[in-house]
């Protein structure tokens, strides 16, 4: 009986262990200073607040020594998503395991596909596979040596400098690996996860080589609060440009819209970049009714 990954199902029941370890040891949320910019008055007020999550020294701390196994269990994501690629273009393995090097020598070859990853995004995660691929197998083997500031340095079966993955990339990858199963298991990711997936495949660009064709902007998820005019017409755009000049390359924004009937709430980056008729009472499917306003 075949055990490799041919479905999105069979993917997802493979690494559901993995995808538990990256949740609770390299979390995509993790606690961050987030701005508030009041955008009802002239002269915007700026505030800063904290996001309730687990705190980045938390994070830290949790990490130690442990983020080369969690390293190693964002690699087995992503290696059943190259298989599950591979099979989606046609391409099998006589074999009930698939060997490495020949999966990456497919991906060379340039086959392989996702459904719902772009081809720039999938490239980019398919060349950070295959040049992991010694620090990997240096895991499996236990040839691997964690350095003090936490880079993993492999042992090279080639002649040449030993293989070397910094702390920042393997969480960039643990990272990517979990935006990457999300995206299998649910089709579609939104206009924020999206940026944020390729944020964490940008950190990667010194395994991968695509830079700014990423188009990943680096920027945090902000708060805005803003006025349903009495002619009930926002315009979006307007709200984003004021955006982009308070906090250049934003990647979200929680827009706090404040009615007559009382609060909205919803991702600014989903609504339509333009002046927008909005009823209140029956707010589109970006807003959602917070109820009535909360103290500032």
């Amino acid at each position: 009986m075949s055990m490799l990954v041919t479905t999105s199902e069979a993917f997802v029941n493979r690494v559901a262990l993995e995808r538990q370890m990256l949740e609770l040891g390299v979390p995509l949320a993790t606690t961050s200073i987030t701005t508030t910019y009041d955008l009802r008055v002239r002269g915007t007020q700026i505030a800063v607040g904290i996001v309730e999550s687990i705190s980045g020294q938390a994070v830290d701390a949790a990490l130690g020594k442990l983020l080369a196994l969690f390293f190693g269990a964002a690699w087995k994501i992503v290696d059943s998503a190259v298989e599950l690629a591979l099979t989606a273009d046609g391409i099998h393995s006589s074999k009930p395991w698939w060997p490495v090097e020949d999966k990456a020598e497919r991906l060379n070859d340039g086959s392989g596909r996702i459904s719902g990853v772009p081809d720039l995004v999938w490239q980019a995660i398919s060349r950070s596979y295959t040049e992991t691929i010694e620090i990997r197998h240096s895991l499996v083997h236990r040839t691997a040596r964690l350095r003090e500031n936490g880079d993993l340095e492999g042992q090279s079966r080639k002649s040449g400098p030993n293989p070397l993955i910094s702390r920042a990339q393997q969480i960039a990858f643990c990272q990517a690996a979990q935006w990457l199963a999300k995206t299998i298991e649910s089709g579609v990711l939104n206009e924020r996860e999206t940026r944020r997936f390729r944020g964490s495949l940008k950190k990667l660009v010194g395994l991968h080589g695509i830079s700014h064709t990423l188009d990943a902007p680096e920027g945090e998820v902000v708060r805005a609060i803003a006025e349903l005019p009495v002619d009930l017409q926002l315009d979006v755009a307007e709200l984003r440009r004021r955006l982009d000049t308070l906090s250049p390359g934003w990647i979200g924004a929680d827009l706090e819209l404040h009615t007559d009937y009382g609060i909205l709430v919803g991702p600014l980056e989903s609504a339509p970049n333009d002046v927008v008729l909005l009823d209140p009472l029956h707010p589109p499917p970006w807003l959602q009714d917070f109820g009535s306003h909360p103290a500032l």
